[in-house]
This record gives structure tokens, sequence and C-alpha cells, in this order.
């Protein structure tokens, strides 16, 4: 599941730091990544949750973000705000999503000057 290893890698995450939080040996972690065992439905659970991706995204039965359709209406410098958007902290999310609603809002009251 070169999923696993690429939403640590992202994360900036350790195997041994992985495993702590599903409560598995680090070796897992390696089996997981190479496809050699699957974790179980609950360390699905809370690597989706950790990652804040799909179950079916870790799966690689979905695309990029959880998106099933392969004719997604993102472009790929789209993509890779949203990756870049996934690998940030809490805070860093606030502040983001904050800025964007501010910037909506102007552009919004600018719409109606026109």
């Amino acid at each position: 599941m070169k999923k696993i290893r690429e939403l640590r890698q992202e994360k900036g995450l350790t195997q041994n730091e992985l495993a702590q939080i599903l409560g598995v040996n680090q070796t897992a972690i390696g089996k997981y990544e190479r496809g050699e065992l699957e974790p179980d439905i609950e360390k699905l659970k809370v690597l989706s949750n950790f990652f804040d991706v799909t179950v079916d995204y870790i799966l690689e039965l979905e695309d990029d973000f959880g998106v099933r359709s392969s004719n997604a209406e993102l472009s790929s410098e789209e993509w890779d705000i949203v990756r870049s958007y996934r690998s940030l902290n809490p805070a860093c999310k606030d502040l983001i999503k904050s800025t964007l609603g501010t910037l909506l809002s102007n552009a919004s009251e600018k719409r109606k000057d026109i």
C-alpha cells in the first residue's frame, strides 16, 4: 500500500512513529507499505482519520483525495495546492481557510461594485 508510505512521508513521520499511533510494531508498517500485509478495518479507520483521507484512498480504490470519478475537474496545479494543504498542521489550515474566506468576500464585494 504505497499510499500509506506517501501519507506517512508527507507528514514527516518515521515508520516507528506511525507504528506507535496505530499500536503496532515498525515491522507491520513496513509490511503495510510494501503490500505484504493489510491493516485491519480498525487500523484503516485510524489511518483515515489521522491522514484525513478516505479508507478507499488508502486502499487505492479512489484517485487523489477520494475522488472516484476519473474526470475530476481539478488541474494539476490545483491538485498540488490540495496536496500542500493536506500536509499542513490544523493551525495553518485554519489560517488558510480564514484568508480564503476574506479573499472571497472581498472579491464578491468588488463584483457588486461593477
